[in-house]
């Protein structure tokens, strides 16, 4: 094979494995933003979980502070937290007993980047956003 021959193989090569190569690249960096936003999330939710079942807690506003407190940076706002008591949701000033189940929910809409970037009519990437749900529940303190 002469030497001309070979320089066109490997450029052909290069053209059809590169494109391949940097869609898996760009995918598992979109991947792993995806999961670190989710563990911020429920980790979020944790701690507003967690804030809301002390004794000393009785707004909402101090739970929504703690959930954002861990969030904030991912685009999560207050309209995002929801905070129950026992299943029926709770706003404002709230009232617990011991033993009261809280829960803490956190509802935010993930931007995938890369589907941005290429649009909604790339092949495969049918989205741009993905919605995510988590929720925590823990029993209040006496």
């Amino acid at each position: 094979m002469s030497r001309h021959a070979e320089r066109s193989q490997a450029l052909t090569e290069f053209a059809l494995v590169m494109p391949i190569f940097l869609a898996l690249l760009l995918l598992t960096f979109e991947a792993g933003r995806l999961m670190f936003t989710w563990s911020c999330l429920i980790e979020g939710s944790r701690e507003g979980a967690r804030t809301a079942v002390l004794a000393h807690t009785t707004t909402t506003s101090q739970v929504v502070n703690a959930t954002l407190d861990l969030t904030a940076w991912t685009g999560v706002t207050g309209a995002n937290v929801s905070i129950s008591r026992n299943g029926s949701v709770v706003s404002g000033t709230f009232t617990k007993q011991r033993g009261d189940a809280i829960a803490v929910g956190i509802a935010y809409t993930y931007t995938v980047y890369i589907a941005q970037t290429l649009g909604p009519g790339w092949p495969g990437v049918p989205f741009t956003s993905l919605p995510i749900s988590v929720q925590t529940r823990m029993r209040a303190e006496g």
